[in-house]
Order: C-alpha cells, then structure tokens, then sequence
C-alpha cells in the first residue's frame, strides 16, 4: 500500500470562539491485492462542542476499487482489495468550545489563510467574510455579523 495524499481537512473543526482541531485526510493506493481491517469510532456521536461550540465532523473511509461502486466503511474485517483500490479516509474533527460569533474576525482570516477553513464556510459559521486577495472585508464582516 502507498500512501499517495495526506493533510489537514478544513472545516472539520466545530465552530466556536475556539475552533475545535480539525481532522486529516489519506488516500492510499493498494499496489497488491489485499485485505482491509478497520475500525473508525466517533461517527454517529462526533465529538461536541462545549457552551456554544459546534460538533466536530464525522470520520469516514471510502473505498473505490477498480470496476466497483465506491463504498463506504467505518467497521470492518477482512475486505478483500484487489490491486489498483485507493482507500481515503478521513478522521473526524474536535468540538468547538464557545460562540462562533465571539472568534475573533482576524483569527477567523489567520485560519483561512492557513487552510484550516475555507473562505465559504468562514461566511457561513463565523460571519466572516474574506475577499479574493484574502483580506478582511471588515464592513461586510460587521454587516453579516448583525445578521
């Protein structure tokens, strides 16, 4: 098995005045054939937030297999893979701890900037808007924010 992707998944993260942490993102690719064994918690109950905070996302491994319809797993033993599957999972996101419209809006810019969140879901969750040059529109920002 070969490890061809691997990083940070944005948004993943609960929303809050302290953002949770946010889970990873494999892609794996299967170079002979294979069997599969896994075992992902936390999917039906994420992790939550706390006084205000957002849940975390939930985990979850796809497995696409030549000549097969993509599948879905969090439990499983002994899944034959042919060579040539790639497998991507992604693990689930910590709960977010306070009201999201208190995290600070240059901290919300610090997090898109970084890729920890995307400039959509910093307008949705936080009311933070940051224009194509990835800046802080601080009028709009405070009009959303009424909102």
């Amino acid at each position: 098995m070969r490890l061809s992707r691997y990083g940070i998944l944005p948004d993943s993260g609960g929303v809050g005045e302290w953002r949770g942490g946010n889970g990873t993102y494999r892609e794996y690719i299967v170079e002979t054939d294979s069997d599969l064994w896994l075992w992902f918690e936390r999917s039906e109950t994420t992790a939550w937030g706390l006084f205000g905070g957002g849940n975390g996302a939930a985990p979850c491994v796809t497995v696409d297999a030549p000549g097969q319809a993509s599948v879905d797993f969090l439990k499983i033993n002994g899944h034959n893979l042919p060579q040539g599957t790639v497998i991507r999972s992604r693990t689930g996101g910590g709960g977010g701890y306070g009201q999201a419209l208190d995290r600070d809006p240059e901290t919300v810019l610090s997090d898109v900037i970084d890729g920890y969140v995307t400039p959509a879901f910093a307008k949705s969750a936080y009311g933070v808007i940051v224009d194509d040059q990835m800046t802080l529109d601080h009028a709009a920002t405070l009009a959303a924010r009424r909102r």
